[in-house]
Formats: C-alpha cells, sequence, structure tokens
C-alpha cells in the first residue's frame, strides 16, 4: 500500500490477541494446577490472575487505539481520530506496564519457595523487586504529568509539555533495568538446576519454562530499541505500535514462564506419572 494507506493496526492486533489468549489459557493451567495439588491458591497465583487481567485490559484498550488510528500516519488521520489514538494509548499504557511487572514478583516468590534462598541472597531479590515495581509506577505515572494539563499531550489544549527525551530517557533506564532483571530470574535457577541429577524429560521442561524467562529478557532488549517511538512526536500513532506489539509480547512471555514449572499436577492427571 502506499504511504497513506500504510497500517500496522490490524496485524497489532492479531499479534497481542493471540499471544495473550495463550497466555490465558497458561494462566488457567496454572490454576488448576495448583487446586489439584494443593487445593488453594498462593499470592504468587493471584499475582498471575492479575496480570492476565491487566494484560487483557491492555489489548482493549489498545484495540481502541488503533480503531482511532493507531498504526496510521497521524498526517492521515482526523483531529478527532488523532487525539482518541494517542489518548487511549497513553490510558493503555498504564495495565501494559504492569501486565509486565507483577508477573516478575510471581516469579521471585515461586523461586524463594522452591529455591529458599539464604537470608542475604532473598534480600537481594525483594530489594530488586521492589525498585522494579517503584521503577515501572513511575513510569506510569510520568505519561501523564510530561505536560500540564495532561490533555496537552493528546487533545487540542495548549499546555506547557517536557521535553521528551526525559520520559524516553526514563523509559530506556527502566527497560535496561528489565533485561537485567529477566536475566537474572532466568540464570539463578539455571546454576542451580544445572547442578541437579534429572532425567531428560524433567530437564527438557525446566529448560522450557526457563528458556520463556531468557526469550523475556531478550524481548526487553529489543523493546529498549522500540521506545525510540516515544521521540516520534510528529507521527506518534504510527510509532507507537512497535511499543503497543513488545509491550504485550513481552507480558504475555513472562506470565507463560511462570506458568509452566507448575504444570506437573496437570501433566501427571493428563498423562499419568511417568509423563516426567
Amino acid at each position: 500500500p502506499g504511504w497513506g494507506q500504510e497500517t500496522k493496526g490490524p496485524m497489532i492486533i492479531i499479534v497481542i490477541s493471540t499471544m495473550t489468549a495463550i497466555a490465558t489459557l497458561f494462566v488457567l493451567a496454572r490454576v488448576y494446577s495448583r487446586l489439584i495439588s494443593l487445593a488453594r491458591l498462593g499470592a504468587d497465583d493471584y499475582l498471575l490472575v492479575l496480570s492476565i487481567l491487566l494484560t487483557i485490559i491492555y489489548v482493549g484498550l489498545d484495540a481502541v487505539a488503533i480503531s482511532h488510528g493507531a498504526g496510521k500516519h497521524i498526517a492521515t488521520l482526523p483531529k478527532d481520530d488523532v487525539s482518541k489514538a494517542i489518548f487511549y494509548a497513553i490510558v493503555a499504557s498504564v495495565p501494559g506496564i504492569l501486565s509486565f511487572t507483577l508477573p516478575k514478583f510471581a516469579v521471585v516468590i515461586l523461586l524463594v519457595k522452591v529455591f529458599n534462598p539464604g537470608r542475604w541472597h532473598r534480600a537481594f531479590f525483594w530489594i530488586i523487586s521492589l525498585l522494579y515495581l517503584l521503577g515501572s509506577v513511575g513510569g506510569a505515572i510520568l505519561n501523564f504529568v510530561e505536560c500540564t494539563p495532561a490533555a496537552a499531550q493528546w487533545g487540542d489544549v495548549k499546555g506547557v509539555c517536557w521535553d521528551r527525551r526525559i520520559l524516553f530517557s526514563y523509559a530506556v533506564a527502566h527497560g535496561i533495568f528489565s533485561v537485567f532483571f529477566d536475566f537474572y530470574l532466568a540464570i539463578y535457577p539455571t546454576i542451580i538446576i544445572s547442578k541437579l541429577i534429572l532425567n531428560w524429560k524433567k530437564k527438557l521442561a525446566l529448560s522450557l519454562a526457563l528458556g520463556f524467562g531468557y526469550c523475556a529478557a531478550a524481548i526487553s532488549s529489543y523493546k529498549c530499541y522500540t521506545l525510540r517511538g516515544l521521540l516520534a512526536i510528529q507521527d506518534f500513532t504510527f510509532a507507537v505500535d512497535d511499543i503497543i506489539l513488545w509491550t504485550n509480547i513481552e507480558s504475555n512471555c513472562v506470565i507463560i514462564g511462570a506458568c509452566i514449572p507448575c504444570l506437573y499436577p496437570l501433566v501427571k492427571k493428563i498423562w499419568g506419572s511417568t509423563a516426567l
């Protein structure tokens, strides 16, 4: 298509809807597995349920943004659609940020329960988790306070806005922290599991679970690159779709990776005790 007809919206909707549907199935499978084995849910289970609900809300808000032109070049859109597309994309950033933040807490809870690290290591886990949460909340708030009034970001309203590079720099710094956090959450259990004597089936299952952790770290790395779209003020509706896409993919990878280690009771129920 020509420049005027170019749009990434339909592709984005298909990908984020499919990824979210798959992650939802994993969360449901995890909840069922926990109820089979423990007859109750833990804090990490509730965090993952909340995470997938936030992801679904994120997809819904982004679908509205795309229906108003997100994914299309801003010069091809009516002013009213530009305003609504930007507004819903900004609002969607809140559940979007939380949807990849909260699953990391579920992973930390699981690692602490399973591997029982020492006091200082446990403290380190929670310190970086809380710092990451504060960084995520700060990023969500920045999206709404960079302009006074906030409506100056999306409406035909005069206001005073910060240099866009402030939000970009903050987002990249937090993205780098996210890469470190994801890699650490994947490397820590890898080192411990490598020292265990396990049959090949269990090693394969654990490798699959850890693989999603490494994928999340790789996706976080690439997402830092897509954040350049925050600087594309002149064509924000077109540039923002890459951020929408990779935010969702990161969230779902972390959610799926957090679910896989807890699916053994369900696997055993379906395929029997010899499954792993």
